[in-house]
């Protein structure tokens, strides 16, 4: 049995639709600025498991967690061979009904440590036994605490954002909490108590910090030392350095320390992976390296079981990439319309099509940028990024306030901006980033001429979703700079470059300042370096402060 999705509502930012995660899988990436509601959102997933969570705050008691799952393998258990009648067909709830269904979706009310099942759905073919629909339901209400069991994960780790590592006082019992409170205890326990297996520290501990740091530290032992007030301190011993106390150590080593023990001491008799758990993990990468970030980022990803739930919050650019297009993992972003957190389920990054990969789109570009502009090729962005910076007066900066990818071409007829759910085998382009904008050429050959069906879908489309749409007026950008700029400075007539015309074809190979021009881009970089505020033609200076304050309204400008 698991859990399909969950929602948080009526608490604090979150309205009675509340926001979450719509498809959970193995991995789940959340995404989204400070204080959108994100570290609520996964304090409040803690309810998921079947140990008490106390990390949502005392007045919260009118919150709601829900979540969707489905039941499998505990069919026969709930319907079984030895129980007859109850209103069911069959000699018993087995033969008659249990065997013909599979993977019923109940959603189920998880607030404040309850469990009750508000939605049944029986999803199956078989009209009679939609028609028992009642007393399933109620033989299936009847084993709530049974279901509760089995749904819930067995275990919960939570690594906090706010997170450190100091020297104290062991307890009798091996816990780490979210802040890294324990780590030290549990370290100093292990390698002192007669009945404590020292491996899990002296080796296998070692092993995985030394995999995960590596090439930055290598380690050969690691020791613990009672302190004056008869606290303890851990210490790391290196051929470069000798012994170093880990309170003198930097942050990102008691990150990877913390993480480790996680696995190594509190789940060591789970084995080499975690297993029917619930791992929370916000903001690891802080204090380390890209390189070590994707050690530790391999490093989990081996130890996370498939019976298991981990959810990672972070702002990491290597993190968004290292997961990106795989099916076993779900991107969810987390943002706030009008003071209201919400959240919309990013499905491109893990569609099968594999059109972002072909495009070289990184997750990192698409989701952390406050607004994307879609072009079809390198030249286009030169030429807009050029009548941002003119209209602009430059203040802003690509980079900083928006980002520029490229659909090039014939990979259009891939891309859709419809709702992810609706479409299928499409990739849902504008969808990725709320704030996107896409520059269509229009390809026309004359003045009313015919916008391809494809272009006009993605314009219809992305209406809908509230992008901004620019279809060209004349047929490509290069259009949008008046026939006396190109005629000026290039050896053709002003009939030859108009407003349907492929300029690029007419002026290639030709010598603007002694330099050939072969291509495109070429092109595009010598004309910036020339084109003025009154060189631009058709609707090109309206069209681009529109983009302008799209990308300011983007920015909260």
């Amino acid at each position: 049995m698991s859990v399909r999705s969950f929602n948080l509502s009526n608490f604090q930012s979150f309205d009675d639709d509340g926001a979450g995660i719509n498809t959970v899988k193995r991995i789940n990436i959340v995404i989204g600025p400070n204080n959108s509601g994100k570290s609520k959102l996964l304090r409040a997933s803690t309810c998921l498991a079947v140990t008490k969570s106390n990390l949502l705050s005392d007045n919260s008691h009118n919150f709601r967690l829900t979540a969707k799952f489905t039941l499998d393998t505990e069919i026969d258990q709930i319907y079984t061979r030895v129980v007859y009648s109850g209103g069911l067909p069959g000699n018993t709830h087995w033969d008659g009904f249990g065997k013909y269904i599979e993977n019923i979706e109940i959603v189920a009310d998880l607030s404040k440590g309850s469990f009750s099942i508000e939605e049944v759905d029986f999803s199956t073919p078989y009209d009679w036994v939609r028609q028992h629909f009642q007393p399933a339901e109620r033989i299936l209400r009847g084993k709530s605490d049974f279901i509760r069991s089995r749904v819930k994960s067995a275990n919960w780790y939570y690594v906090a954002a706010e997170r450190d590592i100091q020297p104290e006082i062991p307890l009798p019992s091996l816990t780490i909490g979210p802040n890294g409170v324990g780590v030290t205890g549990a370290i100093t326990s292990v390698l002192n108590d007669h009945d404590k297996d020292s491996d899990l520290v002296e080796k296998h501990l070692l092993d995985d910090i030394n995999e995960i740091a590596h090439p930055e530290y290598h380690y050969d032992r690691i020791t613990v030392q009672k302190l004056e007030d008869d606290k303890w301190e851990i210490y790391l011993h290196d051929s470069k350095h000798g012994r170093v106390a880990l309170s003198q150590c930097g942050s990102g080593i008691k990150t990877i320390l913390h993480i480790a023990s996680l696995f190594n001491i509190i789940i060591e008799s789970q084995g080499s992976q975690v297993s029917n758990s619930l791992i929370v993990l916000e903001e690891i990468e802080n204090s380390l390296h890209p390189r070590t970030q994707r050690s530790l980022l391999d490093y989990i990803d081996k130890k996370v079981g498939n019976d298991s739930v981990c959810i990672i919050a972070t702002h990491s650019s290597t993190c968004l990439d290292y997961f990106q297009g795989r099916d076993d993992v779900s991107f969810t972003r987390i943002f706030q319309d009008e003071g209201i957190t919400k959240s919309h389920e990013i499905s491109a990054f893990v569609d099968r099509t594999g059109v972002l990969d072909a495009l070289g789109v990184k997750a990192s570009d698409a989701l952390n940028s406050n607004c994307v502009i879609w072009v079809e090729g390198p030249s286009d962005r030169i030429y807009l990024k050029h009548l941002i910076d003119l209209l602009s007066d430059d203040e802003l900066h690509e980079g900083q306030h928006y980002s520029v990818m490229f659909y090039r071409g014939k990979l259009l007829s891939h891309l859709t901006a419809d709702d992810p759910q609706m479409v299928s085998e499409l990739i849902s382009l504008l969808k990725i980033n709320r704030n996107s904008a896409i520059l269509i050429d229009s390809d026309r050959k004359k003045h009313g001429g015919w916008v391809n069906e494809t272009k006009r879908r993605i314009k219809n489309e992305a209406q809908e979703t509230g992008a901004y749409v620019w279809t060209s007026q004349g047929r490509e950008i290069e259009n949008y700079f008046k026939p006396e700029f190109w005629a000026s400075h290039m050896t053709v007539t002003q009939s030859e470059v108009g407003p349907y015309d492929q300029v690029f074809e007419a002026v290639k190979r030709k010598k603007p300042d002694g330099k050939t021009i072969n291509t495109k881009v070429e092109l595009a970089r010598w004309a910036t370096n020339h084109i003025s505020v009154g060189d631009i033609a058709l609707d090109g200076e309206a069209r681009s402060k529109e983009v302008i304050k799209f990308i300011r309204a983007s920015n909260y400008m």
